[in-house]
């Protein structure tokens, strides 16, 4: 194609590279495996196994506490992880440097992101506190920096993933077997290199870890003006294994078969920051919903990914949920986390009236578009000074697509068709609604400056989760379950049916369906923050696009938009920049 103002260009994404080939040549030449390369310009140490920080908690009221009832799905996931625990094989998670500043840069692929902890200029002591502390916590030498590094926008990629597997011959406690490999069974035979990359093909190559949550036998929901349903009647829906490409759906104590029937979904990790814009609202901490606080998050992912054999402490679980910043009865501020150079167009924080990078994130409002004082479809609007640059080189070509971008983003209208949980009645309780039929990227992504969505319940399926007309075929690498329907309802593009007779949906994760139990929610996952994106490829819960550029192709062919070659040019240089 021609030469296009601004972006990188329309290439394939090569980013997500393949350490296999050098894993084996190293090994098959009888030498260790060297550290993997360090990309880090902060001041913090470089080449490490597993980079961690993570703040000193204040003093906390001895009355706090945290303890809840232990939903059906944690209890039967904490049981099976109990049974799943050979911790003896992982080592202590490497080196944890034992201080933070309050301002922390990582080179991406695109530029630069940067972390910022608002309340804190003189920096953090990091010892002894619970976010990256495994030691008497959890038993398998995971803390909760295991699965969210700063260089990777606090989630992992698969690029990091890899480094730490050819830094600790697969040792590191990220492989562990209760959902680091694609089914636990696989450590018995993962006793060389080339068994241990084959058991953890997906995390590695993908990101992904194994989600293991129970057949849901009752409802779990709470009935409202959209869905009917009664709490603890009978679930709507059976489930069947159509793929069981790694023996797990199907095995006697990982799968269907158990004692208690489980089923294997695999996700992305969601980031552990900007977390002020997702607990503004109920139900969108979890890619499924399933957890109603952090401090609950912090408690079940602690005996289940940690496999501790009990749960946390108070004092630990404030200390976890103060550095994500999540709930502002704690003082620690949290940590906040945004691109703020991009490598073409520069310094996006200042320049020019530009007001990226993370430091607006501590004080930006946590609305949604439409507010007072928000023009109807902006959500963001760092930008938009750019705009007006007339450009003479490539800085400011650069510069004027990202405002391109941020425009197409706010504003580009489309049709959008067959999502539930958007097309359908539940739009028509709010003002002026119906069901929708047009709409930009920020009729999902409505949240201002964090592009999340924070109405309660929001998740959708937009057609990533296998039985959907207008989306891509299911990937063979990941487990197909056949849902079927003999009771409830479900959402179709027209609005919401009765299940009048058995009606089944095929999709590689139920979503929310696997805690609600209704028919209504197959398929259905949350919207997530928007910031940080450059750093964390690959992108949606399953990993369905390596890059930004693939999101942007899914969503153009899944609706129909039409996007021109220089629009999405436009729009992926605007999403690396946030």
């Amino acid at each position: 194609m021609g030469e296009l103002r601004g972006g990188r260009g329309i290439v394939p994404d090569g980013r997500v590279r393949n350490a296999f080939r050098a894993i084996d040549a190293v090994a098959s030449a009888g030498k260790a495996i060297p550290v993997g390369r360090g990309r880090r310009i902060g001041v913090m140490p470089a080449a490490i196994a597993a980079i961690g920080v993570a703040l000193v908690a204040s003093p906390k009221a001895e009355a706090r506490s945290h303890s809840h009832a232990v939903p059906a799905w944690a209890k039967a996931a904490i049981e099976q992880a109990q049974a799943t625990l050979p911790p003896s094989v992982f080592f202590d998670g490497g080196q944890i440097p034992s201080f933070l500043p309050q301002t922390e840069t990582d080179l991406d692929e695109t530029g630069v992101i940067e972390n910022y902890l608002p309340n804190d200029p003189n920096g953090f002591t990091t010892t002894g506190n619970a976010f990256f502390t495994a030691a008497g916590i959890t038993a398998n030498g995971r803390a909760c920096i295991t699965c969210h590094q700063p260089p990777t926008g606090w989630s992992v990629t698969p690029a990091n993933i890899q480094d730490r597997f050819i830094a600790t011959n697969g040792t590191d406690p990220i492989f562990d077997p209760v959902d680091g490999m694609d089914c636990p069974d696989e450590a018995a035979t993962a006793t060389t290199i080339a068994g241990k990359v084959a058991a953890s093909s997906l995390l590695l190559n993908k990101g992904l870890f194994r989600i293991f949550l129970p057949i849901p036998t009752v409802q779990n929901c709470t009935p409202g003006a959209f869905k009917t349903c009664t709490n603890g009647a009978p679930a709507q829906f059976t489930v069947q294994v159509l793929n069981d490409p790694y023996g797990c759906e199907n095995s006697s104590t990982y799968g269907v078969n158990a004692a208690t029937p489980i089923i294997s979904v695999y996700r992305r990790p969601l980031p552990s920051t900007n977390l002020r814009f997702v607990t503004n609202a109920v139900g969108n901490i979890m890619w499924d919903g399933r957890e109603p606080t952090l401090e609950s998050q912090a408690s079940d992912a602690t005996q289940i990914h940690g496999q501790a054999p009990t749960p946390p402490t108070t004092a630990e679980i404030d200390q976890m949920v103060e550095f994500e910043g999540g709930d502002p009865t704690l003082p620690g501020g949290g940590v906040f986390t945004a691109q703020s150079l991009d490598d073409i167009a520069g310094d996006l924080t200042s320049y020019d009236g530009a007001t990226g990078g993370p430091v607006p994130l501590v004080t930006d409002p946590t609305g949604v578009k439409g507010d007072p004082g928000s023009p109807d479809n902006t959500v963001f609007e760092m930008y938009e000074p750019w705009s007006l640059l007339t450009a003479t080189d490539p800085v400011d070509a650069q510069r004027e697509a990202i405002a391109a971008g941020e425009n197409i983003f706010n504003n580009f209208e489309f049709t959008i068709s067959g999502v539930a949980g958007l097309n359908d009645v539940s739009r028509k309780a709010e003002p002026n609604g119906g069901p929708l039929t047009t709409g930009t990227c920020s009729e999902c992504h409505n949240q201002t400056y964090s592009g999340s969505d924070t109405a309660k319940g929001a998740e959708h399926n937009i057609g990533l989760t296998g039985d959907h007309p207008d989306a891509a075929a299911p990937t063979p690498d990941l487990p197909l379950f056949a849902l079927t329907c003999t009771s409830g309802q479900y959402e179709t593009a027209a609005g919401i049916e009765q299940v009048t007779t058995p009606t089944t949906f095929i999709t590689d994760d139920p979503g929310v369906a696997t805690i609600s139990g209704l028919c209504f929610d197959i398929g259905k996952t949350k919207v997530p923050v928007l910031r940080g994106l450059a750093s964390r490829a690959p992108y949606f819960h399953n990993a369905f696009a390596p890059s930004l550029l693939d999101v942007v192709n899914f969503y153009d062919t899944r609706f129909s938009i039409g996007f021109t070659d220089e629009q999405k040019i436009d729009l992926v240089s605007f999403l690396e920049t946030l």
